[in-house]
């Protein structure tokens, strides 16, 4: 059962039997700003370790180029492995442009389906919990 664990404006991040869901609300413009505290959240919630992320980019959103970076620079540190869930071809290019250009150091997949998407992010699971980013290293 998905448990709520922080929600802003722009995010909305909760878990489900140990793996870590981010959730981009419908309508909102990511600023630096919402996704700086999104990811400090996140952090405090992993105790600064990596673990396997599902994204639901789903819903529509932009997000400008003060918070893409901070994201891709920040949000690697602490991602282990990460699912996307996407609805359309133009989403789906927008996450394969991401991996493209900023070439993240963990697995990224694509997914039509977030069933799909927790399925393939279980072989990222240690104990169900994350680990010390070291160890991942």
């Amino acid at each position: 059962m998905e448990k709520l664990l922080f929600e802003n404006e722009g995010y909305i991040i909760s878990n489900d039997n140990g793996l870590h869901i981010v959730r981009y609300k419908a309508g909102v413009n990511i600023t630096e700003e919402i996704a700086r505290q999104s990811i400090t959240e996140l952090k405090i919630m992993v105790g600064n370790k990596t673990v396997p992320i599902l994204l639901d980019a789903s819903s529509f959103f932009t997000m400008d180029k003060a918070a893409f970076t901070y994201v891709a620079i920040n949000g690697s540190k602490l991602i282990r492995a990460q699912a996307v869930v996407v609805t359309d071809k133009i989403q789906e290019g927008t996450s394969i442009l991401f991996e493209k250009f900023e070439k993240p150091p963990y697995p990224h997949k694509n997914f039509y389906n977030e069933d799909d998407a927790k399925s393939w992010l279980q072989q990222f699971m240690v104990n169900d919990q994350s680990i010390p980013k070291e160890e991942c290293e």
